[in-house]
């Protein structure tokens, strides 16, 4: 029996030093094995149809890369803001449904992916923190059913 998506996603490296800057890579090794992997739509940034939104793709090496990124036009609705005022967070979510079985490696599971990345604020913009918090839904092809695996949630002080 064969998975697809089973290898662990690892934030790769993130600056959120400048909400209208953001850059970010996400390092998923085996995405060369998913049907439609490099569908830069499907992979938008919280599904805001906008090219500047979408990342670029390196399967040789596993690397979805976000470049650039404007908070303002790819996290609507944010920043979050502390009730306090002091703390703003903008988060952006990554949905990717990935389709059983492909011509060349054909799968018995998939796992739908989702990641959520998000960058922390003071209002000074000091104390900068990211987090990454990779979930993914396996789905099996053969009943339908599916199941909600949580994997690791990593928070990084930059």
């Amino acid at each position: 029996m064969y998975y697809t998506g089973q290898a662990e996603a690892t934030l790769g490296s993130i600056d959120c030093s400048d909400a209208s800057s953001i850059s970010f890579e996400i390092s998923i090794p085996d995405i060369r094995e998913w049907e439609g992997s490099t569908d830069q739509s499907s992979w938008s940034l919280n599904e805001v149809d906008d090219e500047a939104c979408e990342p670029t793709f390196d399967q040789d090496n596993g690397v979805v890369s976000y470049t650039n990124i404007d908070a303002s036009v790819c996290a609507p609705g944010n920043p979050s803001i502390t009730s306090d005022d002091s703390k703003f967070e903008y988060e952006f979510v990554i949905d990717v449904e990935a389709a059983p079985g492909s011509a060349t490696s054909p799968v018995t599971f998939a796992y739908n992916h989702y990641y959520v990345v998000k960058c922390f604020y003071n209002r000074e913009k000091e104390d900068i923190m990211a987090a990454f918090e990779p979930r993914h839904l396996l789905t099996d092809s053969g009943s339908g059913k599916s199941k909600s695996v949580n994997l690791i949630s990593n928070q990084i002080r930059l």
